[in-house]
């Protein structure tokens, strides 16, 4: 089965990057600062991801219990 789109890793890795280049380019945002961000972006999912798999799997065991 094909996951839709916007739960696909590329569509929000593309959003964050548009929305960080959005603010850059409107200057409210410097670019040493989207920078910054950009580099927290892989440990942030890193560490929130397992935890989102973890909720989803305790609550489909729950459900089917």
């Amino acid at each position: 089965m094909i996951k839709p789109g916007w739960q696909t890793t590329e569509f929000w890795l593309t959003i964050l990057n548009t929305v960080l280049m959005a603010l850059v380019s409107f200057n409210v945002l410097q670019q040493d600062a989207a920078d910054n961000v950009a580099a927290l972006a892989g440990p942030i999912i890193a560490a929130v991801l397992p935890i989102v798999v973890y909720i989803i799997g305790r609550s489909s065991v729950k459900r089917s219990a």
